[in-house]
C-alpha cells in the first residue's frame, strides 16, 4: 500500500429496535461481525467506518461496539440533541451522550423543521425516516437488529430495511428477540474499488514540475508536514495529476499520428484515382496510411488513454477540493459528491479521512472557538492563495489559449482547405486538361469528400473554442467575485457562503469536462 492515509473507506450502518431482550448476545454478534469486516477490508488496503443514529437500543449498542473496536463513528441525528434527548430515559441518554462525545462528526437533520412541529408525532417520525435514508445513501453494508415483523409506524426499522434492499445494500440481520443471525449478506462483499486500486498503484513523484501539471498546489510540503492526512491528499493529488498529464500526452500523440496518416491517405487518393492502378507506389503508400489509421484507432480503443486521463483528472480535482478545505470546519460533504458513481468511494474516503483528522476546535459545533483561535483568518488566507488565485491563473491561461485558437484556426482551416482543393484539382487534371471535364469531375468528387469532412470537423472545433471562451470568462468572474467577498467575511458562516458556491462551481466545471472527455472517448 503506497498511501496509508487515503485508504478506501467502507461504511457500515446500523438500524434496529429500541428494546433488546438479549442485549449482550446482540453485542457479541456485533463485535464479531465488525471485526470480520475490518479484517476483510484491510486485506484490500481499506478500512471500515461506522455510521448510525444514536437512538436507544440497537443504535447506541452499535455505536458503543464500533468505538470499542477502534472504528471511527459518525452520528446522524434526526433532530437537535436537546430535542432528541426527550426520547430517552436519563440512563439511556447518558450512554448516548458518551458516544456522541467520541464521534468524529455529528450531523443533525431536520434543522429546517421548527421545534414545535417536531413534537408532532407524524413530523417526528418523518425526521427519523429522513435520518435513516440519509445514513443509507452512502452506506455499503447495513446491520439490522430487527424482529422480522412489518413496520408499526412511519420511519421504523422495517421501512429502512426495505429501502436498503431496493438499493442493493447487503444486510446482516440479527434477530432482536433472540440475538441470532437470521440472514448474512456480508460474506460475499468484495471490499474492492477499481478506481481506488488504480490510484493506490500510481507511482510516486519526487517533484511536480509546474510547467507540466494541471495546477501544482502552491503550498510547500513543510506547510502540511504536521498534518499527515492533508499531506497524503497532496501526494495523491500529485500522483493523479501526473498520471492524467501522461495519459493526455499519450492520447494526443496517438491522435496526431492518426491525423497525419489520414492526411497522407487523402493526399495520395487523387494520385491513385487519376493515374489508375499502374501507380503502384501511390497505391501501396495509400494502403499503408489506411492501415496505419485503423491500427492507431484500435490501439487507442484498447488502451483508452483519454478514458484514464479523464478519470485521473477528475480524481485529482476532488483531491484539490479536499486539500483546499481540509483545515476548515465547513461541512462540504454534499459539494464533494460528484454524482458520478465511479468516484463515490474516493469521495467517501476523502470525507472520512478529513473528519478523522479534525481536532475538537476544528468542527462545526465549535465555530466560536475556531474564529477566536485565529484559524478562520488563516484558512481565509490559505484558501485565497492556494485555491482561488491558483484557479484564476489557470482559467486566465485557458482563456488566452482559447482566444489564440479562435484567431488562428479560421485562417488555418481556410488556407488548408484551399490548398487541398487546388492540389486535388491539379491531380484530377481539371487545370491541366489531361482528361475530359466529366471524367475529371467524377474523379474530383470522391477525393473532395474527405476535405469537406475535415472542414466540418474544424468548424465544430471552432464552435467549441467559442463555448470554452464563454465558460472561462464566467468562471473568472465567479472566482474574482469570491475573492472580494472572502476578504470581507469575518465569521464562519460568512466564509461558508463564499466557499460552498465556488467549490460547487469548480467541481461542476471538472464534472462537465469529465463527461465530455468520456463521451469523446466513446465510453
Amino acid at each position: 500500500m503506497r498511501n496509508p492515509h487515503i485508504r478506501s473507506r467502507w461504511v457500515v450502518a446500523c438500524v434496529g429496535h429500541r428494546r433488546l431482550p438479549h442485549e449482550e448476545r446482540v453485542a457479541s454478534v456485533m463485535r464479531e461481525r465488525l471485526q470480520a469486516v475490518r479484517v476483510a477490508a484491510g486485506q484490500n488496503n481499506g478500512t471500515v467506518v461506522a455510521e448510525s443514529s444514536i437512538a436507544a437500543g440497537a443504535d447506541t449498542l452499535f455505536a458503543e461496539q464500533a468505538l470499542a473496536a477502534g472504528m471511527p463513528w459518525r452520528a446522524i441525528l434526526p433532530m437537535p440533541e436537546a430535542e432528541f434527548s426527550h426520547d430517552f430515559t436519563a440512563e439511556e441518554w447518558g450512554r448516548a451522550s458518551e458516544c456522541l462525545k467520541r464521534a468524529i462528526d455529528v450531523v443533525v437533520g431536520s434543522l429546517e423543521i421548527r421545534l414545535e412541529r417536531l413534537r408532532q408525532s407524524e413530523i417526528r417520525a418523518s425526521a427519523y425516516l429522513d435520518a435513516g435514508l440519509r445514513m443509507l445513501d452512502e452506506a455499503d453494508l447495513l446491520l439490522a437488529v430487527w424482529d422480522g415483523e412489518p413496520a408499526r409506524g412511519h420511519g421504523g426499522t422495517a421501512e429502512i430495511i426495505a429501502y436498503a434492499k431496493t438499493q442493493g445494500k447487503p444486510v446482516l440481520w440479527i434477530c432482536s428477540k433472540t440475538g441470532e443471525v437470521k440472514k448474512d449478506e456480508w460474506a460475499s462483499f468484495p471490499f474492492y474499488d477499481q478506481l481506488m486500486s488504480e490510484l493506490h498503484a500510481l507511482p510516486g513523484i519526487k517533484s511536480a514540475p509546474a510547467a507540466t501539471l494541471r495546477g501544482v498546489l502552491p503550498c510547500s510540503q513543510s506547510a502540511v508536514s504536521d498534518d499527515t492526512g492533508r499531506k497524503a491528499v497532496l501526494e495523491l493529488y500529485q500522483r493523479a495529476d501526473a498520471a492524467a498529464v501522461t495519459k493526455g500526452w499519450s492520447y494526443r500523440a496517438g491522435m496526431i499520428w492518426t491525423l497525419v496518416l489520414q492526411s497522407g491517405a487523402v493526399i495520395l487518393a487523387p494520385a491513385v484515382l487519376t493515374r489508375g492502378y499502374t501507380a503502384a507506389p501511390f497505391v501501396l503508400c495509400a494502403l499503408l496510411c489506411v492501415v496505419g489509421v485503423l491500427t492507431m484507432l484500435v490501439i487507442l480503443s484498447w488502451r483508452r488513454p483519454q478514458h484514464r486521463q479523464a478519470r485521473y483528472r477528475f480524481a485529482a480535482e476532488l483531491c484539490r477540493s479536499a486539500h483546499a478545505v481540509w483545515a476548515s470546519p465547513l461541512d462540504l460533504s454534499q459539494i464533494w459528491h460528484p454524482a458520478v458513481p465511479e468516484f463515490n468511494r474516493l469521495v467517501i474516503s476523502l470525507r472520512f479521512a478529513r473528519l478523522e483528522q479534525r481536532d475538537d476546535c476544528n468542527t462545526n459545533a465549535n465555530a466560536a472557538c475556531y474564529e477566536a483561535d485565529g484559524q478562520l483568518q488563516a484558512f481565509k488566507t490559505s484558501y485565497e492563495k492556494e485555491r482561488l488565485q491558483d484557479e484564476a491563473d489557470y482559467f486566465r491561461k485557458q482563456l488566452l489559449r482559447a482566444k489564440k485558437q479562435g484567431r488562428i484556426e479560421p485562417v488555418a482551416v481556410a488556407c488548408s482547405g484551399l490548398t487541398a482543393l487546388v492540389l486535388i484539382a491539379v491531380f484530377a487534371g481539371i487545370l491541366a486538361g489531361h482528361r475530359t471535364l466529366l471524367h475529371s469531375w467524377l474523379l474530383f468528387i470522391p477525393a473532395f469528400a474527405p476535405v469537406v469532412a475535415s472542414t466540418l470537423i474544424s468548424l465544430a472545433i471552432l464552435f467549441d473554442v467559442r463555448r470554452r471562451k464563454v465558460r472561462y470568462d464566467a468562471m473568472l468572474e465567479l472566482i474574482e467575485s469570491a475573492e472580494a467577498r472572502l476578504r470581507l467575511a469575518q465569521s464562519q458562516e460568512a466564509v461558508r457562503r463564499v466557499v460552498e458556491p465556488i467549490e460547487r462551481a469548480l467541481l461542476a466545471e471538472a464534472r462537465e469536462w469529465y463527461y465530455l472527455a468520456m463521451h469523446s472517448a466513446g465510453v
